[in-house]
């Protein structure tokens, strides 16, 4: 605790907070920001449940659960770099970023929901002479939808609040405009960010 020392640091003033909204692209930066989330949200929702009607076999989804697990395991960042040493930075890097990480989480979720669930539904409509897929879709993925929805909801959230971590790396959106007024110590600019994003986070939790 010797080598603790703490600095005063000089808080911007009302003014400046308020002139770093006129100052920014506010509106833009929030579209940006809304729009990624919800591309985002939109491929990792759907792919897990679009993946295990493709392919409803056991052993295609014991296949899938691997990539989900090794898609789980990529943090939103390093994948967005990954992903910019082939392409420029841009809306649909950051939301492909995020969402290659919560589709292992959903798809896990889907997953073992699914094999824990009683299989007589699915048995007595494939019996009736459905197709293997259609009797999965009614008889598996149908009860499901509800409580698989209702999480599809809470990741959006998740999403949303990672845009910040993830738009620094894609150059899109208020993280990386967080990241630029970090860089410039734009403390005024940073507050207005901050103040920001935590009002659509909120709104987007009601």
């Amino acid at each position: 605790f010797n080598d603790l020392h703490i600095h005063s640091f000089n808080w911007p003033s009302l003014i400046d907070i308020i002139n770093a909204f006129y100052q920014l692209p506010i509106f833009e930066l929030i579209t940006a920001t809304i729009l990624m989330t919800f591309l985002s949200a939109f491929i990792a929702i759907g792919a897990p449940p679009i993946l295990l009607t493709l392919f409803p076999s056991k052993l295609a989804s014991s296949t899938l659960s691997i990539l989900w697990t090794f898609f789980r395991v990529l943090p939103p960042p390093l994948t967005a770099l990954l992903i910019l040493l082939c392409t420029t930075p841009s809306i649909s890097v950051a939301a492909v970023a995020l969402a290659i990480k919560n589709i292992g989480v959903m798809g896990r979720l889907l997953n073992e929901n699914l094999n824990h669930q009683d299989n007589s539904l699915f048995n007595a409509i494939k019996s009736s002479g459905a197709s293997n897929r259609i009797a999965w879709i009614y008889g598996k993925l149908t009860p499901q939808s509800k409580t698989y929805l209702t999480f599809a909801s809470y990741r959006t959230d998740a999403i949303l609040r990672e845009t910040a971590v993830v738009g620094i790396v894609g150059g899109i959106g208020l993280g990386w405009q967080l990241q630029e007024s970090l860089s410039s110590f734009a403390w005024n600019q940073v507050i207005a960010i901050t103040i920001t994003f935590t009002t659509i986070t909120l709104i987007g939790e009601f």
